[in-house]
């Protein structure tokens, strides 16, 4: 049942989300075969992570297009 559930809603963006969500998948397995106990602040920590770096690149990205067309930002 959860496999179909990885499938179903894997499938909103068709093959990168799929393939992402099979892989989330199989980790979880893994996991779920270890058996070990997960605190919350790891669980925020594994949010926060993926964040952070979405922010940063966002963060290049936008100093690159104020140095592109920077005079556009100065107000006289």
């Amino acid at each position: 049942m959860s496999f179909i559930f990885h499938l179903l809603f894997g499938s909103i963006l068709q093959w990168v989300s799929l393939g992402a969500a099979i892989l989330y998948f199989m980790i979880d397995r893994i996991l779920r075969k270890k058996k070990v106990r997960y605190k919350w602040s790891q669980a925020f920590m594994s949010f926060g992570i993926p964040l952070l770096v979405w922010i940063f690149f966002m963060g290049i990205i936008w100093i690159m297009d104020f140095f592109k067309d920077g005079a556009d930002y100065i107000v006289y």
